[in-house]
């Protein structure tokens, strides 16, 4: 699940780059739906692996673009967070070892 995780990250922090420049609605509304499911990937992982300090990547990534809570803010408001968390998503994915899952009980 790792692997999955880990192209999720790269996917997701790629596509929130992406969505700087002008694009159809459409891929806004599909940028919401892979945030959110990329989010709920990464919490899994990392509250198993007690990784918790990448939950305070994915919980704000998630409350912003989860379609259901339809967040909706200004063209250049949007430009700043997509800038930020598609760095951090890529971070996530290029510094984070997921691999380490602890067992229970350490």
């Amino acid at each position: 699940m790792t692997g999955v995780l880990k192209l999720l990250l790269v996917i997701t922090g790629c596509a929130l780059l992406l969505a700087i420049a002008p694009w159809p609605y459409e891929y806004y509304v599909m940028l919401r739906g892979l945030v959110s499911i990329s989010t709920v990937l990464l919490a899994f992982v990392v509250i198993r692996s007690q990784q918790y300090g990448w939950l305070f990547l994915a919980i704000p990534a998630f409350l912003l673009w989860s379609p259901l809570l339809g967040v909706e803010m200004t063209r250049d408001e949007w430009l700043l967070l997509n800038l930020a968390f598609g760095i951090a998503f890529l971070a996530a994915w290029k510094s984070a070892d997921f691999e380490h899952v602890r067992p229970e009980g350490d």
